[in-house]
């Protein structure tokens, strides 16, 4: 990965900057000429140009990314030959203590763990704050996850019943 890494967007929307992948012989030297193919990998979205050859400095470039509708992490791989790397981007909403936010699941959004799933970023000082998940289509299913995503810190299936669920969090300044 040269650049292009790591960008956040609203879902739907084009990120600002192409993806750059830098290709390098064995030893570390830029090698020019070589193509690159660029393919979306999760989270839905497309590239305006799948494919770039490395110029002088062995980067090659994507087209623009457009995110996928959904609100997840999405991720985009760029390979040659039997070498690749994935390049990552954001298009989780935003919300904040006492908002309430309304959304719809679709076969459109992204999939976690074989199930669909919007996520949001929530930003909050010390105290409590109530997260409820409601539907009346299935069951609901609520994940509370650290902001890199790597660890669980609460879940609810089943908070009060039904398909909806619940959860009650202290958080710590």
């Amino acid at each position: 990965v040269f650049s292009g890494n790591a960008q956040q967007g609203a879902p739907g929307s084009t990120l600002a900057s192409p993806l750059g992948a830098r290709v390098t012989d064995s030893g570390g030297n830029p090698k020019p000429g070589v193509v690159v193919n660029f393919a979306v990998a999760s989270g839905g979205g497309s590239l305006s140009s799948t494919q770039g050859t490395s110029d002088a400095n062995g980067v090659a470039t994507s087209g623009s990314w457009t995110l996928g509708s959904g609100q997840c992490g999405q991720t985009v791989t760029a390979t040659t030959g039997s070498l690749s790397t994935t390049f990552t981007g954001n298009s989780r909403g935003s919300t904040t203590v006492g908002a309430t936010q309304i959304g719809t699941l679709s076969s459109t959004d992204c999939v976690i763990n074989g199930a669909f799933a919007d996520e949001y970023d929530v930003t909050t000082a010390s105290g409590a704050m109530n997260i409820s998940l409601s539907s009346a289509a299935f069951d609901a299913l609520l994940n509370v996850v650290t902001s890199d995503g790597s660890a669980l810190i609460a879940a609810d299936d089943n908070g009060g019943g039904g398909t909806n669920s619940s959860l009650r969090l202290i958080t710590a300044a």
